[in-house]
């Protein structure tokens, strides 16, 4: 239960509210990209709850895998003050930005250093609130009537990976299962089976918000659901409980990879330390790399917050190709090696589109 509930706190944060939005400048060809990503994130799911990514030092040796092991470690880690910072919009709290990122932070952190069975308790708690309303909004949304829109988009392939690489940035926290998981039993089965369902709700509320709101969308796509569904306040409040979950989970899941990678020796011995269990240090520094950036991203958040994930989407399809290759080379996967290819194909057109 702790693979699921983890899982889906990690993965349903900020990119699956941004989602409509940043796909939408593709019209129809946005479902496309999404069905493609969500076949690559199965892959991936199914490659990360065999091997860690550890398997990297095993295929290409101790520097490379190095590299890769700091910089998933940071993007990470830093990726949690996009999720604070779309708290902070949703709550209109600009003002207290600082203040209130500060204290998040410091609170689970916290939690997560005390005991792993408070944090999944927790975790619970969020996962029950996220598929409930990723169940309930989209059948608010079906009640209205219906907009008359083109489905039909000419095929472009640049656009095509461009909209596979931003709907990346939805799952990011699929690399974490085999730290986040305490147990190996079932875990194939139970992170398959988790994504499913994320992948499942993602295409549910995309597929519903472009049929009756067409494709012009604003930048918070769930404002312009609340519009045509009422309840703007009550849905920026919910909106804000969700992300809170997945900076809990992501506090979580930082420090474990940490401490997963420490014990592999890629990363320095200090992050093994334990309490209860509990790699307390590993959290606690993981989390502290993240307050110059609270004092860093204070204007214009919003242009920082898509620098970043384009930024962020091309590293992780890098990442993901080089544990797929390692996985290839060390188990002869066909299957791993079709996976990686994928993930460099898709980060070749994404890098083109950038230019």
């Amino acid at each position: 239960m702790r693979v699921f509930f983890f899982l889906i706190s990690a993965i349903i944060g900020s990119g699956a509210f941004i989602l409509p939005f940043t796909l939408s400048q593709f019209a129809s060809l946005s479902l496309y990209s999404f069905g493609f990503t969500s076949g690559i994130i199965l892959g991936l799911t199914y490659l990360f709850s065999k091997a860690s990514s550890v398997i990297i030092q095993e295929a290409f040796g101790s520097f490379i895998a190095k590299i890769c092991t700091y910089f998933y470690w940071l993007i990470g880690s830093i990726s949690t003050i996009i999720v604070i910072n779309e708290i902070i919009i949703y709550l209109n709290l600009q003002a207290y930005s600082q203040l209130f990122s500060i204290i998040i932070i410091s609170f689970f952190t916290l939690i997560n250093c005390f005991s792993n069975k408070y944090s999944t308790i927790i975790e619970g708690v969020f996962t029950v609130i996220k598929i409930s309303l990723l169940i309930l909004i989209p059948i608010m949304i079906l009640r209205a009537p219906a907009t008359s829109i083109s489905w039909n988009t000419s095929f472009n392939f640049v656009n095509l990976f461009k909209g596979i690489s931003l709907s990346m940035w939805s799952f990011v926290g699929v690399e974490t299962i085999p730290a986040i998981a305490l147990e190996k039993k079932n875990l194939t089965f139970t992170s398959i089976f988790t994504m499913s369902i994320i992948c499942c709700l993602y295409l549910l509320n995309l597929y519903t918000i472009f049929s009756r709101l067409g494709f012009n969308l604003s930048a918070r796509p769930y404002f312009d659901v609340a519009n045509l569904i009422g309840g703007a306040n009550i849905l920026s409040i919910i909106i804000a409980i969700i992300c809170i979950g997945t900076v809990n989970s992501w506090i979580n899941s930082s420090g474990f990879f940490a401490y997963e990678s420490a014990k592999a020796n890629l990363m320095p011995k200090i992050f093994l330390k334990t309490y209860n269990d509990v790699p307390y240090l590993s959290i606690i520094l993981s989390s502290l790399i993240l307050l110059p950036f609270v004092f860093l991203l204070k204007n214009n958040l919003a242009h920082m917050m898509i620098k970043f994930i384009d930024i962020s989407c091309n590293g992780l399809f890098i990442f993901y190709s080089v544990f797929s290759l390692s996985y290839a080379k060390i188990h002869k996967s066909i299957f791993a090696l079709f996976i990686g290819l994928l993930c460099i194909i898709v980060a070749i057109f994404n890098i083109i589109s950038l230019i």
